[in-house]
């Protein structure tokens, strides 16, 4: 793909390095930088390099089609609040019969021509349209403009319920940092070389997708083949390296597998104090030995943050790692120590965030990302967790996170703007029109003008 080319489908990027204009997707119109090894999208600007790229996913299976297609899915659901407009609307249309029906009879008596004048008035400037569209045109409004501004909502549901949240927890690992750790120390046990540690830890990790993973193997890639790997998630990996059976994992996945790592333990204190994850390492049955790997917190993580508390809402943080390494990582974005819930495991994340919301990226987060009241999956990260999520963000930046939870709020206040209009406008004109004291011309007037008024107040949102 050369450069002022477009990408025709997604897929890998093998060769080359570049610049990729993804603003139709994102937003951004700061071009993104891409190395071998990074994906690319379909429909997708090549700004500069000539970049060798395989394709993998087209048509229906592109990110791009699967944006639209939730889009419109979105666009097309009901929230809770519209049924609250669906059972109103079916009584609103008897009701409105019945008055007609009423003012014809009380007026005949008195002068026939008033009779019709006030049932075809009562008819005429009746507008349930105002009540059917107060919802679905705020929705496909809003859920339009979060993804001009890189917020994907799955569902009208997701967008109502997420201004609505009171308490929302983040994954650490890949979701409030970086998500590119790196080996910073390596401690060996008695009897072991520190190039062997790193070695077959490396070679175990090959076949992971955690983040700490793929940097234990960035440290040392040429690691040797393993065979029989075995993911524990939240917890750690086997595999038989070199014919000996190699364990890598947190304290939890050694104090499960029975192992004592008690000699390294004031090691592994100090490297969690500094905000490093220790990862532990056995070979057959044996302590290898501590790998310290550091993930720097993302740039706007303390602002998303504060903004957040701003807005009303408590944050927490649920992660794998211990409670020291998650405490100082907690610290440094502005997250109280007591609202951080270390060591857990995939399920007990789930568990967790039953009636509260959850940012993640990992296969680990998926069964949290389903089962909380609002999911949420960052950019990049893996299948799982964006097929589990309600809200997906299409760009690397968490300040999406605030601007999704404003749109909510905001979505909310039109559609309630929009209920308030229609039965104000109904309650006032209806009695009028019973009355005789408005002319059927006038009356059709008023009932275009009143569902031109719900729609334009949904228009707002477009800016919002």
């Amino acid at each position: 793909v050369k450069p002022g080319e477009r990408f025709p489908a997604d897929g890998v990027l093998l060769e080359g390095d570049g610049a990729v204009d993804e603003s139709m997707l994102t937003g951004e119109s700061d071009p993104v930088v891409k190395r071998p090894g990074d994906r690319v999208i379909g429909g997708s600007l090549n700004r500069m390099g000539a970049l060798r790229v395989r394709f993998d996913r087209t048509g229906d299976d592109a990110v791009l089609a699967r944006v639209v297609r939730l889009v419109r899915e979105a666009q097309a659901s009901k929230p809770a609040i519209q049924r609250v407009a669906d059972r109103w609307a079916a009584r609103f249309v008897p009701l409105v019969l019945v008055l007609a029906a009423g003012a014809a009879a009380f007026w005949l008596w008195r002068d026939a021509s008033v009779a019709l004048k006030a049932a075809v008035s009562i008819l005429v400037v009746a507008c349930p349209c105002a009540f059917g569209l107060a919802t679905p045109a705020a929705i496909v409004v809003a859920s339009g403009r979060a993804a001009r501004l890189g917020i994907l909502f799955k569902d009208a549901a997701a967008l109502e319920t997420l201004g609505l949240l009171k308490l929302l927890h983040f994954d650490k690992t890949g979701t409030l940092t970086e998500g590119r750790p790196s080996v910073v120390g390596v401690v060996p046990a008695p009897g072991f070389a520190k190039d062997d540690v790193l070695r077959l830890a490396a070679a175990v990790e090959r076949s992971s997708e955690h983040p700490l993973g793929r940097a234990i193997l960035e440290a040392f890639p040429n690691a040797p083949e393993a065979a029989g790997f075995l993911a524990h998630p939240g917890l750690g990996a086997t595999a038989s390296v070199e014919n000996r059976e190699t364990a890598v994992g947190n304290r939890a996945f050694f104090a499960k597998l029975g192992l004592n790592f008690a000699p390294l333990s004031r090691d592994i204190a100090a490297a969690a104090a500094q905000g490093e994850t220790p990862v532990l390492v056995a070979v057959d049955g044996r302590l290898a030995g501590l790998i310290a790997v550091a993930d720097a917190p993302r740039p706007e993580a303390a602002e998303v943050v504060a903004e957040l508390r701003a807005l009303g809402l408590k944050v927490g943080m649920l992660t794998g790692d211990d409670g020291t390494t998650a405490a100082a990582v907690a610290t440094r974005v502005g997250i109280a120590p007591e609202d951080v819930k270390p060591e857990l495991l995939p399920e007990d994340k789930a568990e967790a965030v039953k009636g509260a919301g959850f940012v993640g990226d990992g296969i680990n987060d998926a069964p949290a990302l389903a089962t909380a009241e609002v999911g949420i999956a960052v950019h990049r990260g893996t299948d799982a967790a964006i097929e589990s999520a309600d809200v997906v963000l299409l760009k690397n930046d968490l300040r999406r996170i605030p601007r999704s939870v404003r749109l909510s709020r905001a979505t909310r206040r039109v559609i309630q703007q929009n209920f308030a209009w229609a039965f104000g406008y109904n309650a006032l004109l209806l009695p009028s029109a019973a009355a005789a004291l408005l002319h059927p011309t006038l009356a059709a007037a008023l009932m275009g003008l009143s569902s031109i008024t719900v729609v334009l107040n949904a228009l707002r949102l477009s800016r919002a």
